[in-house]
């Protein structure tokens, strides 16, 4: 799997490559995966900001500041020119796969801030060139580089941290290696519904993950999806075991975490959160629903984030005091 560090630092330099303008919008585009995706998770931007929990994060002026920095920076407009991110790994490599950035750009834009980065080189692939540079920030470990691949494909950006894989991913977009399907089973949208993002796991590799992957260890594959409908947000998540005796365990397991959650009476918004959790097996499937109205998610958020500036504000305050010793 995709180290989290790793696609949120492609990611954010994917969006700072970002320049001139095209439209379109990026809902999941099954072609451009792999057929045999170990992993993969699409996160459609636009539906993102459309949405009532979007629309509520974006107006407000922290988080407006922060944009207009990001902008004057990198030239760039997140809220209009960032569409949909996708990541993927195959079953082939679980742990190494592609990033695919749906954004508004200029081609020779990036090249040229690509062609300042440290360690830049460029090899061509077919109709394609792959550009690649050193990240300090990525220590390489054995068997593994310190560099980052990208290259263009029409409204694509696509980033791998291989070079091969990075070819690879370019065939499927091109055509001349075959896409996902999709007859695996990712979810699909009710009418009126808008995804703002959907997954689906079907290799899972934990590194030895404790206890708390035996859920995920136990299950055939894993589906999630995050939507608004009807001013509602709801998170599904739908585990297939085996068999029926199996699902049943992991159907305890859930419920036995939920259970957890509810204890924390010191956090009213995670019991609040527990309790809007339904959980249903049907055979060897388990389906965990968490469904809430948006202003409620809003208002949890902004609780959230309170809370978090308390916290920083008292640790702030405890590191400013003088010690005894300097007294």
């Amino acid at each position: 799997m995709i180290m989290k560090r790793t696609v949120l630092t492609l990611a954010t330099a994917a969006a700072a490559l970002a320049g001139a303008p095209l439209v379109f919008a990026a809902p999941f585009n099954p072609k451009d995966v792999a057929a045999d995706p170990a992993l993969v998770f699409h996160v459609d931007c636009d539906a993102l900001r459309a949405s009532s929990v979007g629309q509520s994060i974006l107006s407000q002026q922290e988080v407006q500041d922060k944009l207009a920095a990001v902008g004057a920076l990198f030239d760039f407009d997140i809220r209009s020119q960032l569409h949909g991110l996708t990541v993927y790994t195959t079953e082939g490599h679980p742990k190494d796969g592609a990033l695919i950035v749906y954004a508004d750009f200029d081609p020779n834009r990036l090249i040229t801030l690509a062609k300042a980065a440290d360690g830049f080189q460029g090899a061509t692939n077919g109709s394609h060139v792959i550009y690649s540079w050193l990240d300090d920030k990525k220590k390489a470990k054995e068997g593994e580089t310190s560099r980052v691949y990208g290259a263009i494909a029409g409204h694509r950006v696509v980033f791998g941290q291989e070079e091969s894989h990075l070819a690879a991913a370019l065939d499927v977009i091109d055509g001349t290696a075959p896409g996902f399907s999709g007859k695996k089973g990712l979810p699909s949208a009710e009418a009126g519904e808008s995804i703002l993002l959907e997954g689906l796991l079907l290799k899972f590799d934990f590194d030895g993950a404790g206890e708390n992957a035996a859920i995920f260890k136990m299950s055939k594959s894993v589906r999630v999806k995050l939507s608004e409908l009807a001013n509602n947000m709801t998170a599904t998540v739908r585990l297939e075991a085996a068999d029926t005796n199996t699902s049943t365990q992991i159907a305890s397991i859930a419920q036995g975490l939920v259970a957890l959650l509810k204890l924390q009476q010191s956090d009213t918004n995670a019991t609040k959160l527990a309790n809007a959790i339904a959980i249903k097996q049907d055979g060897s499937m388990v389906g965990l629903t968490l469904s809430v109205p948006s202003s409620e998610l809003v208002d949890m958020i902004k609780d959230g984030e309170k809370k978090e500036e308390e916290k920083k504000a008292e640790k702030h305050a405890a590191n400013s005091k003088p010690s005894p010793e300097n007294k």
